[in-house]
């Protein structure tokens, strides 16, 4: 059964590409080669999920724009703007190779932009979301110890950004004597 492709799909990796092998050579044992017919295969081990892997990040999404609210302007923005760019080397030897540095470098320049900008800065969010999906599809998670971390931070990270590209307005704030929720917009 050696070196068949049944074999050969039971010893893979998760989500790693791997190719058909066939045959040895002069008795030497099996050598790996490219089947002839040059079909590759992607396994997968797709985690469960469960309603938390959805609840979770939200519930973080709306604390972080809660607490976020209480910081004053313009300390807000230029923390974001910091955050943002932080972000974009959280990846960095995450599994694709120099398209970690290519996104690294795209994300600094918006994350630059986003000192001007708080739409800057959610689209520097919406980015990083953009990242997180294929790190998640191809099980190249943020923690390699929590496979779906990537899917919660790709959440967290769109509706965070749905808040900076709003202008990232403050939601509460501090009275004389208790916090209070802002109804109407800011002007």
């Amino acid at each position: 059964m050696a070196g068949t492709p049944e074999a050969t799909d039971r010893s893979c990796y998760q989500w790693n590409w791997c190719v058909n092998w066939s045959g040895g050579q002069n008795g030497r044992g099996p050598k790996p080669r490219l089947s002839t017919d040059r079909r590759m295969t992607l396994l997968a081990s797709t985690p469960q999920l469960s309603a938390m892997n959805f609840i979770g990040p939200a519930i973080g999404a709306i604390l972080f724009v809660l607490l976020m609210s209480l910081v004053p302007e313009p300390q807000r923005h230029r923390l974001n703007a910091i955050l943002v760019a932080g972000s974009a080397g959280v990846y960095i030897s995450g599994g694709f190779g120099s398209w970690e540095l290519l996104y690294a470098a795209l994300a600094t320049a918006v994350a630059y932009r986003g000192l001007g900008s708080y739409r800057f800065i959610g689209i520097g969010w919406l980015m990083h979301a953009c990242w997180d999906v294929p790190h998640h599809l191809l099980h190249k998670p943020i923690w390699p110890f929590m496979p779906t971390s990537s899917l919660g931070c790709a959440i967290f990270d769109s509706l965070i950004a749905i808040w900076f590209l709003a202008n990232a307005p403050a939601l509460i704030r501090f009275g004389c004597t208790s916090p209070k929720i802002a109804i109407a917009r800011q002007a």
